[in-house]
């Protein structure tokens, strides 16, 4: 169990350099500690003196930044953690919503999918310059001024829970997530929206517009149901034995049939084939080519998963130590 103190020196040492952490670990817990014991021996309780400890030495945010001694020349200490924190919330959602709804603008106009993602990476690019630029005057004003901030007084209640070990980042399950999801798009996108286009002029989707009765919704299904086994992995915060199980049958459920129809010359649409002018030959290599990336990218995550499995059974206990930054 994690004691308030636990939750302070890691609330500290997340913004502290990797290489500070264990030395301004240990000096922390010392000195609250100290603090703490002089407190029962005034006839505090053990729970009231360390509340009281932690209350006087304030946000861990603004401690860390005095401990690393790190130059926030531009933005003060008092003014840099809540800048920080305040830049990051914004940084979250903001740049990605803006590039979502260019996306989305640019969807309606049929434009190039190159044409697409480029104005939504555009835009979030430029949404991310703005906020980063406009916060960091407006708190540099304050900070040269010494403007005060009238903000709520920090509380110990603010204090993260001291994260367990994970086997499994929001890195890692963001990435899957993201190619199951671009996989998805990309397959809806050139039936509707298809960049080839016939002698006539008509669209002409990559994949045999018949598999859209049975195979291709078999193929979306195993998509969601990967993004479903990531969110469930992550919020276990490992690999299990039944993981990689389930992972096997999502990936053959997704690569079995892509292998079948690549088998029986199915998967691509011949008015493509004909638009393109691909030869036998040619269209062999493209059959080929896809067979060898769906038996590679599924056999590797299959694998991988086994070998995570494997690792996450073997792994010692986690220490909380550790996960705060402190060895």
């Amino acid at each position: 169990m994690t004691t308030l103190t636990d939750r302070y020196v890691h609330a500290t040492l997340r913004s502290v350099p990797e290489n500070q952490r264990a030395e301004i670990g240990a000096e922390l817990r010392a000195s609250i500690a100290d603090m703490v014991d002089g407190r029962v021996a005034a006839g505090e309780s053990g729970a009231d003196a360390e509340r009281t400890v932690l209350t006087e030495l304030g946000d861990p945010d603004q401690l860390a930044t005095r401990y690393s001694q790190r130059p926030t020349h531009l933005i003060g200490p008092p003014y840099f953690a809540v800048w920080r924190r305040l830049t990051i919330a914004l940084l979250t959602w903001i740049p990605a919503g803006v590039g979502l709804i260019v996306v989305g603008v640019e969807l309606v106009d049929r434009s190039g999918v190159g044409e697409i993602i480029g104005s939504g990476l555009l835009a979030a690019w430029q949404v991310v310059i703005q906020i980063v630029f406009w916060t960091t005057l407006v708190f540099a004003i304050l900070d040269w001024t010494k403007a005060p901030l009238h903000g709520e007084e920090w509380d110990v209640e603010e204090l993260p829970d001291v994260p367990t070990v994970r086997g499994v980042s929001l890195g890692e399950t963001a990435t899957s997530i993201g190619f199951a999801l671009v996989m998805a798009g990309l397959i809806v996108y050139q039936q509707v929206f298809s960049w080839f286009t016939d002698e006539s002029g008509d669209r002409v989707s990559i994949l045999d517009p018949d598999l859209w009765s049975l195979w291709i919704p078999v193929i979306l299904a195993s998509l969601a149901a990967g993004i479903v086994l990531d969110v469930v992995r992550y919020r276990m915060g490992r690999w299990t034995v039944g993981q990689a199980v389930a992972n096997v049958a999502v990936n053959a459920a997704f690569a079995l049939p892509v292998l079948w129809l690549l088998g029986r010359d199915a998967l691509f649409n011949p008015a493509f084939v004909d638009a393109v002018g691909l030869n036998a030959e040619q269209l062999g290599y493209l059959t080929n080519g896809t067979l060898i990336g769906v038996v590679a990218v599924c056999g590797w995550d299959v694998l991988e998963g086994f070998v995570k499995a494997w690792q996450a059974s073997n792994r010692t206990t986690g220490d909380v130590e550790q996960a705060s930054g402190v060895r």
